[in-house]
């Protein structure tokens, strides 16, 4: 778009009365020659004088051309978080503070959406607004703000636009301002979402804070639950709370279990607003159940109806692990894994079945296990029939191809992918052979490996197992771990291979925990989670050789069988064997209030006298990702039990992790997760002011939104694209040329006269 416009160099009145008075001189000199000259000579004559003149009007008027271009850009968007003090109220249904709240939805919902839409300008605010990069400034755990000024807030965001216009201002408060004008009698242009955070302060409430259940249960033992109920507000309440249990999940139609009182009525007061009730139920089946604890008959002032009600979920495990060995042959690896390694440990049922010719075949059976279960389970034959259901962990010792059918290959494949099976495979020639071995069969699509191929022994001398940057403190590999510290961190002490293989290529799914060979880069341990089940498969044959190559009472000698049975446990629970940790935590106290101060306990096993290399850390993870550093005292002489003092600095959930270390190296770590609830009084202290923000946004044409609504600020934003004009001005010529115009004409009236003898 272009438009002409005039600048003129002096005032127009003052251009016309010049150009005038020029016109009126070349009239009366023109009309002397009236006797003298033919008209056409005298007309030709006052139209040379008169250009020269026109020429020197127009530049006094400044002809010029104004341009304009209309762009589309991001419309500017500005969201304001309260950081005052009274954000830290944790008074939310979730149990978060309300800046928590606030922070987690803007990092990790808002801000990702918003940024690709608009051009957005982020701020904090209690008393002054400052800037926030959500892309590069870390979410922090608390705020400090003593005041809260809104009004100060918006002016200052709105300022920072250099006069345009946002498509909205979102406003993420508890509504507390209590300094500075009252935001309500600022003028706005721009509507203003306003999200309320916060209960009102004379709010009345009932909330299961808590429901706890222990994290691995076993099948037929009662399970104890905890529910905590805490009243506020109300003098008085009376609310019914009910248990209920339901499960295994992966039934189709899990059962509800029998609980004994289910259901119960409390009574709640002013003094007495808190109640602890403890249930149990017990399992007869392991699997997944779910837990849910629900008030109901509450008085219709209830403020938060969405904490009536709380869930979990736990794993019920089994009372012991079943194991099943299929081995190709009777040698020393299946010998040692089922008479040393597994089948002495009550906490495993072990099934071992042995291949001694064609048809023929040796079942062992670990102590305790029904010894007609291999007929229901096993239908000996050419090949071998076995039905996997009963089994936990299914180990493969030097296994070939035809030791079972392809279908039965088929069926073991699927209990890994869908029964949750456990699969563990220990190489050799027959595993590995080209043709015969187990890589091309029908369980080849389990394997952490690419499909077909072969097996190559590693020739040459024992070879180095060496842990790889993902197996250094994988779970699989706590065994290298506990040979370090037997061996007081000699490297030398480490198992050596003599039967190693080089495999296809490890899948992409694939996890190398181990290598070896001449320079340490032929993989050995593969792992790999498959459908809902695991796969560990290693490239030797002879773990044994680790085991009986240590003399009795060599600390050594634990820690190879600790290999095997942890590597079950594992695999199948996602435990580790208790005898492998080295450092544990407890907390001591039923319920923890933000403001207590309290001594943590760590232990530290494993060792007569304390290693002077040995030292521990420790920090805070909050619900939103937040790492705190947690001061550890240095651990010295014989101390085997540390009393920690610890004040929690915030409310939620949170997870304190151990880490015992020696020479650098993380030998263990210890975690206990634990819920941090508010102070009733801080609870009430600062309620929401939801006028204010309702007021101010209805004032601007925006939205007011309530907490659990918050999810809709994203489809109510307005238009997201922002016209923006630019404009220039382009002088349609310059002095120069109008100057150089004036001297043509002159020139041209000089040559005329002299044609028609002129002076």
């Amino acid at each position: 778009m272009s438009e002409l416009l005039w600048r003129p160099m002096a005032p127009p009145a003052w251009v016309a009365a010049l150009l005038a008075l020029g016109l009126l001189v070349v009239l009366v000199r023109t009309r002397r020659l009236a006797g003298l000259y033919s008209s056409r000579t005298r007309r030709a004559l006052a139209g040379l004088r008169v250009l020269p003149l026109a020429l020197l009007a127009l530049l006094a008027l400044r002809p010029t051309l104004l341009l304009r271009q209309e762009e589309q850009r991001p419309a500017p968007l500005l969201v304001l978080l309260d950081a005052s003090e009274s954000m830290n109220v944790a008074d939310l249904p979730d149990g978060l503070s309300r800046w928590r709240a606030a922070q987690d939805r803007l990092y990790q919902a808002w801000w990702p959406a918003l940024s690709q839409r608009y051009e957005t300008a982020c701020f904090t605010f209690s008393s002054f607004a400052r800037p926030l990069d959500p892309d590069n400034d870390a979410p922090v755990p608390v705020v400090a703000g003593k005041s809260t000024d809104i009004g100060g807030a918006l002016e200052h965001a709105l300022g920072s636009l250099g006069g345009r216009t946002p498509a909205a201002v979102v406003l993420v408060s508890d509504g507390a301002h209590n300094v500075g004008r009252d935001p309500r009698s600022l003028p706005t242009s721009a509507p203003i979402l306003a999200v309320g955070l916060g209960l009102p302060s004379d709010y009345h409430d009932v909330e299961i804070v808590r429901l706890s259940a222990p994290d691995a249960p076993m099948v037929g033992e009662k399970i104890p639950i905890r529910v905590d109920v805490q009243a506020f507000g109300f003098p008085e309440v009376r609310a019914n709370l009910r248990l209920s249990v339901e499960g295994p999940l992966e039934d189709r139609e899990p059962r509800a279990q029998e609980i004994p009182e289910a259901e119960r009525v409390l009574l709640l007061g002013e003094g007495e607003g808190a109640s602890r009730q403890e249930f149990t139920f017990t399992a007869a089946r392991d699997g997944r159940y779910r837990i849910t604890a629900a008030l109901s008959d509450l008085p219709a002032r209830d403020a938060v109806p969405g904490n009536n009600t709380r869930e979990m979920e736990i794993e019920v495990r089994k009372k012991a692990i079943k194991i099943l060995i299929l081995a190709g042959s009777a040698g020393y690896e299946q010998r040692f894994l089922f008479h040393h390694a597994l089948a002495s440990d009550p906490r495993f049922q072990v099934l071992s079945v042995i291949a001694q010719g064609r048809g023929v075949f040796l079942v062992q059976r670990s102590a305790g296990y029904d010894s007609n279960a291999d007929e229901a389970y096993i239908r000996k034959g050419t090949p071998l029939e076995v039905s996997f259901t009963p089994f936990d962990c299914i180990v493969l010792v030097d296994t070939p191809r035809d030791l079972l059918s392809d279908g039965n290959w088929s069926v073991l494949a699927h209990a890994v992918e869908v029964e949750k099976k456990s699969l563990v495979i220990m190489g050799g020639e027959r595993a590995f052979d080209a043709r015969e071995g187990i890589l091309s069969s029908p369980l080849g699509a389990v394997l952490p490996l690419i499909a077909g191929g072969a097996g190559r022994r590693l020739e040459g001398p024992e070879r180095q197992l060496v842990p790889t940057e993902d197996g250094k403190f994988h779970p699989l590999l706590t065994f290298i771990r506990d040979l370090r510290e037997a061996a007081s961190g000699q490297e030398a002490n480490l198992p050596l291979l003599r039967d190693a293989y080089e495999l296809p290529g490890p899948d992409a799914d694939a996890v190398i925990l181990a290598k070896a060979g001449p320079a340490g880069d032929t993989p050995i341990l593969y792992y790999q989670k498959f459908g809902k089940g695991h796969t560990l498969l290693l490239a030797m044959g002879q773990t044994w050789r680790w085991f009986f190559s240590t003399p009795d009472d060599d600390p050594l000698r634990v820690a190879y069988l600790s290999f095997w049975r942890n590597t079950v446990r594992w695999m199948t629970t996602g435990a580790i064997n208790p005898e492998n940790k080295r450092v544990q935590i407890f907390v001591d106290k039923d319920r923890i209030t933000l403001g207590d101060r309290f001594d943590l306990r760590v232990l530290v096993h494993g060792y007569e006298v304390l290693p002077e290399d040995l030292s521990i850390s420790g920090v805070v993870r909050t619900a939103v990702g937040l790492v705190e550093p947690w001061s550890m005292p240095k651990l010295s002489g014989d101390a085997r039990e540390l009393h920690l003092p610890w004040a929690p600095a915030s409310t939620g959930a949170m997870e304190l992790v151990i880490r015992l270390k020696r020479g650098g190296l993380v030998v263990d770590e210890a975690r206990q997760a634990l819920f941090v609830e508010a102070q009733a009084a801080e609870r009430v202290a600062v309620g929401l002011n939801q006028p204010l923000l309702a007021g101010l946004a209805e004032q601007s044409g925006g939205r007011y939104l309530e907490w659990n609504d918050a999810d809709r600020l994203l489809e109510l934003l307005p238009g997201q694209m922002d016209a923006r004009v630019e404009e220039g001005e382009a002088p349609l010529a310059s002095s120069r040329l109008f100057f150089a115009l004036v001297a043509l004409a002159m020139m041209l009236d000089w040559l005329y006269r002299r044609r028609v003898g002129l002076p």
